[in-house]
Order: C-alpha cells, then sequence, then structure tokens
C-alpha cells in the first residue's frame, strides 16, 4: 500500500469472505489521541533461539556474525532482543528455519563455545507473535500497562515483550497454547465484547 500511502489516498482494508464487515480504514486524518488499539493480529509457528553468556568484548562481533548467518542463510528474522544484564542474545524466527539456524551458529562458533567465550544455546518452538496495532505513542506504556495485567489476570505467561516506546504497535510472544484465550481476553479488554475463535 506505499503507494497509496504516498499520494495520502484513504483506504478500507475489507475481509474477503465477509466483505459486509467495516474493516480497516487507512488515512492520513485518522488520528490516534486516546488510550485504545486498532486491532490485535497474531503470527504463530515461530522459535526463539537463545545466545547465552557471551563475553561482553566479544558482543558485537558475535552479534554481526550472526547477522552475516541470517543474511548468508536467507533466513527472515521477526525479531532480536539482547540483555545487557546476562549478555544474551535471543532471536525469534519462523519455526521451518529453527534446526538449520542452531545448527549453523554451532558451528560457526565452535570455538567460541569450547573456549568459554560463548555460553549455552538454546532453542523453543511452539511459539507466536501477537500484536496490539494502532496505538498513540503517548499511551504507549499506557495500553502495555493494561496488556501486562490482563495477561497476569488471567494467568498467561508472556515470554518476552517486543515493544518499542516510539512504535504504534505492542507486541509479545506466548506459547502457542495460549494464542486463542489471549486474543480473547485482550479482545474483551479493549473491544468490550467477545470474539469466537477456532480451536486449532
Amino acid at each position: 500500500i506505499a503507494p497509496v500511502e504516498k499520494q495520502n489516498v484513504p483506504l478500507s482494508i475489507l475481509n474477503t469472505f465477509k466483505p459486509e464487515i467495516r474493516g480497516t480504514f487507512i488515512s492520513s486524518t485518522n488520528k490516534l489521541n486516546d488510550g485504545s488499539i486498532k486491532t490485535i493480529t497474531y503470527l504463530q509457528g515461530l522459535s526463539s533461539i537463545s545466545i547465552l553468556g557471551s563475553e561482553s568484548k566479544y558482543g558485537q562481533k558475535v552479534l554481526a556474525r550472526l547477522f552475516g548467518l541470517l543474511s548468508r542463510l536467507e533466513i527472515p528474522l521477526v525479531s532480536i532482543s539482547k540483555s545487557a544484564y546476562n549478555q544474551s542474545i535471543l532471536f525469534i524466527v519462523q519455526s521451518e528455519f529453527e534446526q538449520l539456524f542452531l545448527e549453523e551458529i554451532k558451528s560457526e562458533f565452535v570455538l567460541e563455545i569450547e573456549k568459554g567465550f560463548i555460553g549455552e544455546i538454546t532453542s523453543r518452538s511452539n511459539l507466536a507473535l501477537i500484536s496490539a496495532i494502532g496505538i498513540s505513542p503517548d499511551f504507549n506504556s499506557l495500553v502495555a500497562r493494561r496488556i501486562h495485567d490482563v495477561l497476569e489476570n488471567n494467568g498467561i505467561k508472556s515470554l518476552m515483550f517486543l515493544d518499542d516506546p516510539c512504535s504504534l504497535n505492542i507486541s509479545f510472544i506466548v506459547d502457542t497454547l495460549e494464542v486463542r484465550k489471549t486474543v480473547i481476553v485482550l479482545h474483551e479488554e479493549f473491544f468490550g465484547k467477545s470474539i469466537s475463535l477456532p480451536k486449532e
């Protein structure tokens, strides 16, 4: 939709199978001026790969080589998180690339692993990315707090939040088994009504 956006042409996105439903309206005059969100989306079939305890003085070089691996293997990156506390790096990728990326990392850093410059390398599958979209940056922290509270009150464990204070979206990772429940309770919280989602 980039060419349409460039010309400031208002756009309505409808459901092919249910065109009578209002859908999503996008325009340059659609002001975000409250603590609401516009929609909730989710992406399943994801995996995480964590590299723990990399030595701080090697951190940037390790990260550069990891991005080189992603580029060489043509693996699309969903998200990345880096912790200064324990010098860990976590990648979120599509599950179909999990084993390939994991094996290539261990091969690429075999010497660093042997010398202890890099700690444990682990992976976890059956993950999903859930996003709350259309948030005014002024209300980002407020919406994030509401999402945290909803998850906690419903016993849903978020594995990682990916929110950017300047972004219009707040995204987080949950176990695939929690997707249906998470989307339903968030929809009730922000839109005031229940929705029906098919069971996996």
